[in-house]
Formats: structure tokens, sequence, C-alpha cells
């Protein structure tokens, strides 16, 4: 039979946030609308002028099935306002990946200057967990990964006197 596959989409919660400088959040990046979850990668932009981001790491979605998460990266490149992070699964033959919606990663980020930064998840990637995701070998090669494209800005707006 013919299955058919919708997009699934990454987003943040909270959707935004207004900090003041010195301040820190912990956001979630959530993917919604996935199933058999194996692994996923995505890029964060943001403007380094504004906010920096002080840790990033796994949520509980991908483990949720009882999975073996791993965490691939993250890599921050202060400099340009870029950081790369992803994650993949193992587990015995059969055991499913996560379906619906969950929290993939979080970021840790504080507000170090005046103004307002957007954040965008560019290069976002979701693969099943047939995918055989190695450590090693990153995210090349990958057998039928699902792509899933965002642009959901996350506006971290600063007080005005």
């Amino acid at each position: 039979g013919s299955t058919t596959t919708t997009a699934a989409t990454f987003g943040f919660s909270p959707a935004g946030a207004v900090l003041g400088v010195g301040e820190v959040i912990t956001l979630t990046v959530e993917v919604a609308g996935v199933q058999d979850l194996g692994g996923f990668q995505f890029d964060l932009n943001y403007d380094p002028s504004v906010v920096k981001i002080e840790g990033m790491g796994l949520g509980n979605f991908l483990g949720s099935t009882g999975r073996n998460p791993g965490l691939l990266g993250p890599q921050i490149d202060h400099a340009s306002g870029k950081a790369i992070m992803g994650g993949y699964s193992y587990a015995p033959p059969k055991t499913p990946g996560a379906r619906g919606t969950g929290a993939v990663a979080w970021v840790r980020l504080r507000k170090v200057g005046a103004g307002t930064s957007q954040l965008t998840l560019n290069q976002t990637m979701l693969v099943n967990t047939q995918a055989q995701l190695q450590p090693s070998s990153g995210t090349t090669g990958l057998v039928a990964p699902r792509i899933a494209q965002v642009h959901l800005p996350l506006i971290l707006k600063s007080f005005s006197p």
C-alpha cells in the first residue's frame, strides 16, 4: 500500500520571551507530528551580539520509548551565531521510536546585549529508526531521512523604558 507522510515541524517552547540583559532562559526545541523518531539534527542561528548560548542538551522525547539516546555535538560558534546539534538513538530490534510531539532538545540562552534576536532553526532533519544512524558518520548518507523545514522565529525582546 501507499503511505503518505506529513512533514513534521520543529519549534520553540516558549515561542517568545522578553529578557533583560544578563537574564537567562532555557528554551525547549520541540518536534511535532513525528513518527518513529530515531534521530534528529538542526542548526540554530542567532544574533551573537544579543544572546549567547550557555548550554544545549537532549530533551526526553528521543528516549521516551526505551531507546538509548545519544548526543551529537553541540558545536557552538559564538562568533557567527550558529549552533549545530543532533541526537541519535539505538535499541534492540522492534523498539519503536517516539511519535507525536515532544522535546528533542533544550537550549540555555543569556541575553548579553540590547536589542532583539531572532532565533531560527535551519537544516532541520529527522530520521526514523531504520536509518541506522551511527555516531561516527554524523548525519551523512542516512537511509530515508525525513526532512522537516521550518523557520519559526523566536523573538527575544528587551524592555523599553
